[in-house]
């Protein structure tokens, strides 16, 4: 379970009333990292906030981002993978909040939406203007045809 343990505790777990009117337990946990929450919850729960209203899915991305930095790559493609239609905004603001982190941005969202390439490498190069020429350069090398992760890992040392 990660960083997190279950609490034992006096009268065990606490009890609620589902909606069946049925008493259900609830386990309450305790994360040593302070997120509230495991790692492995982190990206389930913002493909699930993603999945419900795509609109918030990058701002849900970057929150979950600042909680657990080292699941980066898994809440991209969780947020991607429910909101394909938000991918430009997710990778734009990703990629301005964590410029350093554009290649594992990019493939993450590659990965998550594979029909999107084009859009990825556009949107990274509006989010960081620097690395602009760099995708210019590696597009003309490789051509129309070169597939996203050519162009990514392709002759130019841009990552």
């Amino acid at each position: 379970m990660g960083a997190c343990s279950r609490i034992t505790g006096q009268g065990g777990p606490h009890r609620f009333q589902g909606q069946s009117g049925r008493k259900r337990r609830r386990h309450r946990f305790r994360c040593t990292d302070g997120s509230g929450l495991a790692s492995t919850t982190v990206g389930a729960l913002v493909g699930a906030i993603a999945k419900r209203n795509p609109g918030v899915a990058a701002l849900a991305a970057l929150t979950a981002v600042k909680q657990q930095p080292k699941q980066f790559e898994a809440i991209v493609q969780a947020a991607v993978s429910a909101a394909p239609s938000q991918v430009r905004k997710i990778v734009f603001d990703m990629g301005r909040a964590h410029p350093t982190k554009y290649a594992a941005l990019a493939l993450a969202a590659y990965e998550a939406a594979p029909r999107a390439g084009g859009e990825i490498l556009q949107t990274i190069g509006l989010a960081i203007p620097a690395l602009n020429p760099l995708i210019e350069q590696a597009t003309t090398q490789l051509g129309k045809f070169g597939t996203f992760s050519e162009i990514l890992t392709g002759p130019i040392p841009w990552f």
